[in-house]
């Protein structure tokens, strides 16, 4: 947690308390939350805080608050990729699916080699049912870095929905071959012989 654009963030202006960090990393979410908002308190305007406050309220489900601290924390300007990327999914979460676009589409604009927001941007596409954008997306996760097993997933699913059962394997067998314990691919196959 911590770059803005791919660049470590000034530490002078972006710094938290050692201590939130902690139960974040450890997962105890809800003390995080509690440290980093009494750490706000004092630094209102600390980005780094605001990231990981919403950060940890995200990992509780508590998707209408994860928005609400990233949103402030881009107000602030911590804008960094891997924030966008969380706040693109939070949007997705919460059904507001033409924000998520929006957010992967700026996401990609700070670095346009990022293989997560491209494959989050396909996720977004998909949830609007706009399938041909989010194979695209998909496919050039996949083609950053070939071994993206979610997007081979997802893009796997797209094909068997739209009757393209060849690709759909393939898809799916790339996931098994990378990842031989991956179920959801395994049934999907499963699933597919039957067609």
């Amino acid at each position: 947690m911590g770059t803005v654009g791919g660049h470590a963030p000034d530490t002078r202006q972006w710094f938290c308390d050692e201590q939130g960090d902690a139960a974040i990393r450890t997962g105890n979410y809800e003390a995080a939350i509690a440290i980093h908002k009494q750490f706000l308190e004092e630094h209102p305007n600390n980005g780094l805080a605001l990231y990981h406050t919403g950060f940890a309220y995200g990992r509780i489900g508590d998707y209408a608050n994860e928005v609400r601290y990233y949103e402030r924390a881009l107000q602030v300007g911590f804008a960094e990729t891997t924030l966008l990327f969380n706040l693109g999914m939070a949007y997705g979460q919460l059904g507001q699916l033409e924000k998520s676009v929006d957010t992967f589409k700026k996401a990609l604009v700070l670095d346009p080699k990022s293989v997560d927001n491209h494959f989050g941007l396909g996720v977004a596409y998909q949830g609007m049912a706009d399938d041909e954008s989010a194979k695209g997306a998909f496919l050039r996760a996949i083609q950053m870095d070939s071994d993206y097993v979610e997007a081979r997933l997802h893009l796997g699913m797209l094909y068997a929905e739209e009757g393209d059962f060849q690709r759909a394997r393939a898809q799916l067998n790339k996931v098994l071959q990378i990842d031989p314990t991956h179920d959801v691919a395994r049934q999907s196959l499963r699933i597919l012989d039957r067609e």
